[in-house]
């Protein structure tokens, strides 16, 4: 335990989801160590967040205005959304598979595992799917390579350009995965 506004901010930092007591600190060290015009920019990051992030009107993304630029852009496809109401309410996870490299499959294995776990101890389903099924479902090739997956993904989010960095569009690919596959899923399952 430390006095005074140290303490203070410790605390209010470990009120975070994320971030514990360790960590809490640590940030607080750092904040104490930082430059004032490092702190200063951390600050008004945070005040102009709280003041011109809202969410899109059409989607509930978070946007500056009232459309986002998904939203916004006029290749979109205006009768197709897919919402998430709560990003904490859904996790879909890309099953491991094994290509010869052992130690980044057990990384990969270990990292879902612990993400799966955190998620069944909140009572988030947890969605799996195979590398072939995001690929089949976003390109109708499960064998598609990365670039096609990327091509596809640009196009059916109607973005202006590829996302960035290139793992970004895997995680939508399984996102749309996800939203596509998901309902028939639950059907059969007959939970829907």
């Amino acid at each position: 335990m430390y006095d005074g506004p140290l303490q203070d901010l410790i605390d209010a930092l470990a009120q975070l989801p994320g971030i514990g007591p360790k960590g809490a600190q640590r940030i607080a060290f750092h904040v104490l160590d930082a430059p004032d015009e490092e702190v200063g920019a951390l600050a008004d990051a945070l005040r102009e967040v709280k003041e011109k992030a809202r969410f899109c009107d059409i989607c509930f993304n978070v946007s500056s205005d009232e459309e986002c630029q998904y939203c916004r852009d006029p290749r979109r496809d205006q009768t197709v959304i897919c919402v998430v109401e709560e990003s904490k309410d859904v996790v879909a996870v890309e099953r491991v598979f094994e290509r010869g490299n052992v130690s980044t499959v057990m990384n990969t294995a270990h990292a879902s595992g612990v993400l799966m776990l955190s998620a069944a101890r909140r009572d988030i389903p947890v969605h799996l799917y195979t590398p072939s099924e995001v690929k089949k479902a976003v390109s109708g090739n499960g064998r598609a390579d990365k670039q096609q997956m990327t091509a596809m993904i640009t196009r059916i989010l109607g973005l202006t350009e590829p996302p960035r960095p290139a793992d970004a569009a895997d995680a939508l690919a399984l996102a749309v995965c996800h939203c596509w596959r998901a309902p028939m899923n639950a059907r059969l399952k007959g939970t829907l």
